[in-house]
């Protein structure tokens, strides 16, 4: 990669412009971890740009904003030219954009000091606002003015975030304030922008710091998720408030980011559905279902893709329910969500024994320990859980003489059923001999 970057710095050097990877690209360069992509700023126009990388494919990406994409070696290199922003009245992109003289007033429009840094292979690095400092001392820190930065564009209040979530960082008093005094400004972004910032953030190793320091961002971004706050969930296998309670189970969860959701949002109807027994205790009746409605609605809201939003939904409505250890629960289990995301059932339900009372916890995760081990016993085994792990099919039975037609489909469900049950052994010969008294 690096000898492409080279190649792309030689290039518009010997067109007589300057260049520098910018932004991202540096920040993780000095962290010594894989940039996720590469960005590169320079004095010479977009026009002028295309003119340089004309024996290649240049993509007109951000062309308003000063952005071409140029395929070099099949891999994408985002070139923008240097420029200053102006006024942001729609809180999302500036009215105009001018270009700049220089790589200084190109990195000062940036969000924060670890993203406004520049580097040349020759030159070095260039870091006007002390970014390469603030990195070795884990600060985020924004460019300039926060409040001023945050009104540009309040989508970098969550940029902040997913910053924090990733790389653990403290944030210094003045950002930490302008962010949390804006974010009633995240109304004006889109929805696809929040989800795509929110699922970064949830995925971040540090995320239950994220969640537990900035509760009034998140209830901004999902007002739902607000009653959560400061509730109290008065019952003994519950030490922690349901927002620190649901802070715990994200970061329990394996980093994936159905579960993450399913983790946000499992617990989401609980003050709506509190109620007290004769023990003086609250309970939740109802609560996963509920739980599983609202997490669809704001998933809707939010324009996730039907397959996380339907993984989502089934974790959470399930979350609460008992795992049998007897093997035909076991299989009905298997049917219903498939061996995958019953196991993300089972890391759910542990991230969520995690989060609870330690006097409780332990039982609970030995319980799920065996259930897995279970699992797995019955998916290798010869046990059916679906049709489609019946020693028979469609055909043999066609093959038989059975007419083809719905009566085969209702047959092999009804042997499904009866092997599920331990009725019938899911072998060839007893089910045909069971599908002839069937037919």
């Amino acid at each position: 990669m690096q000898e492409y970057v080279d190649q792309i710095l030689n290039l518009i050097e010997q067109a007589g412009f300057e260049a520098y990877l910018v932004g991202g690209s540096v920040r993780d360069y000095l962290l010594e971890i894989p940039a996720a992509d590469v960005d590169l700023a320079t004095n010479a126009t977009p026009e002028q740009v295309k003119a340089i990388f004309s024996f290649t494919t240049v993509l007109d990406t951000g062309i308003k904003h000063g952005t071409v994409t140029v395929m070099l070696h099949q891999l994408p290199f985002e070139i923008t030219t240097y420029r200053s922003d102006s006024t942001y009245s729609d809180h999302r992109r500036p009215d105009e954009v001018s270009f700049a003289r220089s790589i200084t007033e190109d990195l000062s429009r940036r969000d924060f000091t670890i993203n406004a840094m520049a580097y040349h292979p020759k030159k070095g690095l260039i870091d006007p606002f002390g970014g390469s400092d603030d990195l070795v001392n884990g600060l985020l820190k924004a460019v300039g003015d926060p409040a001023k930065r945050f009104e540009e564009d309040p989508l970098r209040i969550l940029r902040g975030l997913r910053f924090i979530s990733r790389f653990g960082l403290q944030v210094e008093e003045k950002t930490d304030r302008a962010m949390r005094h804006h974010s009633d400004l995240l109304f004006y972004i889109s929805a696809e922008r929040i989800f795509s910032e929110l699922k970064q953030i949830l995925m971040g190793p540090a995320i239950e710091q994220v969640l537990l320091a900035y509760p009034e961002v998140f209830s901004s971004i999902i007002p739902e998720l607000s009653p959560m706050m400061d509730f109290d969930q008065q019952h003994p296998h519950h030490h922690k408030q349901l927002w620190d309670h649901t802070a715990r189970v994200v970061a329990e969860t394996p980093i994936d980011i159905s579960l993450r959701l399913a983790a946000l949002f499992h617990d989401i109807a609980k003050p709506e559905y509190q109620s007290f027994g004769k023990d003086n205790h609250a309970h939740y009746i109802g609560h996963p279902e509920r739980s599983d409605e609202m997490s669809r609605q704001i998933l809707r809201q939010l324009r996730a893709d039907n397959k996380t939003l339907l993984e989502v939904s089934q974790l959470i409505r399930y979350h609460d329910h008992q795992l049998s250890l007897k093997p035909a629960k076991i299989r009905e289990w298997l049917q219903r969500l498939g061996p995958e995301l019953l196991s993300k059932l089972i890391d759910l339900k542990a991230a969520d024994a995690k989060g609870q009372h330690p006097d409780f916890r332990s039982d609970k995760l030995e319980h799920l320990r065996r259930f897995r081990e279970e699992m797995e016993i019955v998916r290798h085994g010869k046990a059916a859980f679906t049709v489609n792990s019946l020693e028979i099919n469609g055909h043999d039975l066609i093959d038989l003489g059975f007419p083809q037609g719905r009566t085969i489909g209702l047959i092999l469900e009804r042997l499904l059923k009866e092997v599920m049950t331990d009725s019938l052994p899911n072998e060839r010969q007893a089910l045909i001999d069971r599908a002839y008294q069937l037919k």
